[in-house]
């Protein structure tokens, strides 16, 4: 380097007189040496080159970035003389890069959008469903109690005289009757909307309550499912419904880990494949409580 105006001692932190002494590739970050020997080499056999963008290092070890065009006034190879006209454009590039950062943030609000919308939806019909399905449910309760009245009336012995295989048929419809009222439940709190309400909880009944929604389906897949929650836990203050959700998808995610395409608790066509989803909970820390997940698969 020969000669420097006063834009370019600005630009670069540089006195002329350092200039003229400091080799180029100093002022080069490392990754930009490719395109200016690019350009040096098109200089050299065309005697000018596409302008062309490319970061400079200041003399306080800062970057910024330069617009370049280098054109030959005389002579050849190492003896020619070239001027290279240079415009600071580190303002436009920050611009264009919190432009793409901003459309890029705006993507995925979006996508969250789309996210938050079709689980909107998702909620609104499965409240429905729980509505339309509890109905059912209580009408059959309500004629299992009817039966058991009658029954026990048919009898001088009252219930206790009929057949035991017919009282324990009676007991399992009322007992899976009243277990599948407590899921519809359980699914309507689960997308029941509204403010935050923090209260103290037990730590093994919110496990169990999470629980019984996740592992829908998890004994079709061949899937174990284990509590293990060290005893005397302290209560916690949390939106039960909150944490639900939150413990609900931790637990799917575990089940759907294991959901490998295999088939259910199968390790290949014939081999026997053990699967459990083991949750567990216990103290973490002076106040803190930590839940787990862990899928085993063997």
């Amino acid at each position: 380097m020969t000669d420097a105006n006063t834009a370019f001692e600005r630009m670069s932190g540089y006195s002329r007189d350092e200039l003229r002494a400091v080799d180029w590739k100093v002022l080069t970050p490392p990754e930009f040496m490719g395109a200016t020997g690019r350009a040096a080499a098109e200089l050299a056999e065309r005697g000018t080159t596409e302008p062309y963008e490319k970061q400079h290092i200041r003399k306080d070890g800062s970057r910024w970035w330069g617009l370049f065009a280098p054109t030959r006034l005389s002579g050849n190879g190492r003896d020619a003389q070239c001027v290279e006209f240079i415009v600071d454009i580190t303002h436009s590039k920050r611009a264009e890069a919190a432009l793409r950062a901003s459309e890029a943030r705006l993507r995925e609000l979006q996508a969250e959008l789309l996210h938050v919308s079709r689980l909107s939806a998702a909620g609104e019909m499965a409240a429905a469903l729980a509505h339309e399905l509890n109905q059912p449910l209580t009408a059959a309760a309500s004629a299992v109690q009817a039966a058991r009245r009658t029954l026990a009336s048919a009898s001088p012995q009252g219930l206790d005289g009929q057949p035991r295989e017919v009282r324990e048929a009676m007991d399992l419809a009322t007992e899976q009757a009243q277990r599948a009222g407590q899921i519809i439940r359980r699914l309507r709190d689960f997308v029941a909307r509204g403010e935050a309400d923090p209260r103290l909880e037990g730590v093994p009944r919110l496990l169990e309550e999470a629980m019984a929604l996740a592992q829908v389906g998890a004994k079709e897949r061949g899937v174990a499912v284990a509590l293990r929650a060290e005893p005397g836990l302290p209560p916690v203050l949390v939106d039960r419904i909150q944490i639900g959700q939150v413990l609900f998808n931790l637990m799917r995610n575990a089940l759907e880990a294991m959901d490998d395409g295999d088939g259910p608790a199968s390790g290949g066509r014939d081999e026997p494949r053990r699967r459990e989803l083991a949750v567990s909970a216990g103290l973490a820390g002076s106040g803190e409580i930590e839940i787990g997940a862990m899928a085993e698969s063997g």
